[in-house]
């Protein structure tokens, strides 16, 4: 029996407790660590459109996927009445204190909800998997972030464990057994019912790398990086005009510009480039260009890879 609790929360913290506390209960003897312990974890982030699509169904389709291969489901809302961000947000890791243990407790701050489950099915086998599905809303849709760690736990100092261990063989023998394929399963069950909602999906992040299936162009990563690259830019060119007017220059100045090429001042020219006031190609009063009147090689090299001609 799935055991599934649905919660409307104004903040996460409450809820990030209810799931650890939900995550570590029926917990193994932590005695079996020192002994064998295997475990694997998957990240698997999804991309969903359009942004119109009603959050309840994305959640119902999310929860009904997890609970099919979860022993136990816990599910919770989160209440914002926020403007939606341009950029989602996206699950991040803690590390929490535990007596001696350091443990890493997945975080889904800014989620509009949150899953959190756990499957111990196998737990006699020494196995068990616990996962956190986030949903972020944002302006242009949503983003499904689904974590998932599975653990193999055997103590073979004990009877018990040993014959833990031997029937865990002959279970794997027969097919049976290893419960981490019930991760990619659930992977494979949200895709189906992402398609047959009629949603658009596509997965834009896995660690590692899921066999049969490609990581599609995250636009917004490619939106991020562009932005970030035209803020350094900018950035670059008024820092260069600061710099040239602190030692007496004009950065739409073109005859200063030609003064300090004619006079070999490679600084002044890197200024001149870096501040992208004046067009390189534009000749002066005598028709030259500042590359024919350059004649330091250093600085035609420069003007040449700033497109001067």
């Amino acid at each position: 029996m799935n055991l599934y609790t649905l919660h409307k929360l104004a903040k996460p913290t409450l809820l990030l407790v209810l799931l650890f506390c939900f995550s570590t209960s029926n917990a193994l003897d932590l005695s079996s660590l020192s002994s064998s312990n295997v475990s694997q974890v998957q990240l698997a982030i999804y991309d969903i459109k359009p942004a119109s699509f009603p959050i309840d169904q994305l959640e119902s389709i999310v929860l009904e996927s997890v609970k099919e291969y979860a022993s136990g489901v816990a599910a919770s809302r989160y209440v914002t009445n926020e403007k939606m961000p341009d950029t989602p947000g996206k699950i991040t890791f803690n590390n929490m204190q535990i007596m001696t243990l350091t443990i890493s407790v997945p975080v889904c701050t800014g989620a509009v909800s949150v899953i959190g489950s756990k499957d111990t099915s196998m737990a006699r086998f020494g196995e068990s998997i616990v996962s956190m599905a986030c949903i972020f809303a944002y302006n242009d849709g949503y983003r499904v972030d689904y974590y998932a760690k599975y653990s193999d736990n055997n103590n073979t100092s004990t009877a018990a464990g040993l014959g833990s261990l031997l029937g865990k063989s002959i279970a794997r023998s027969i097919g049976l057994g290893d419960s981490s394929k019930f991760i990619y399963k659930t992977i494979d069950t949200m895709e189906q019912k992402f398609s047959a909602s009629g949603i658009q999906y596509k997965l834009v992040d896995a660690d590692p790398a899921i066999a049969n299936k490609t990581v599609q162009p995250d636009e917004i990563v490619t939106r991020n990086e562009a932005q970030k690259n035209a803020d350094a830019i900018k950035n670059q060119e008024l820092s260069a005009r600061k710099e040239l007017t602190s030692i007496g220059l004009n950065a739409s100045s073109q005859k200063q510009l030609f003064e300090a090429i004619q006079h070999g001042d490679k600084l002044a020219v890197q200024l001149f480039i870096q501040a992208d006031s004046l067009d390189l190609t534009m000749p002066d009063s005598t028709g030259l260009t500042p590359l024919q009147v350059a004649k330091n090689p250093y600085i035609i090299d420069m003007l040449k890879q700033a497109g001067a001609r």
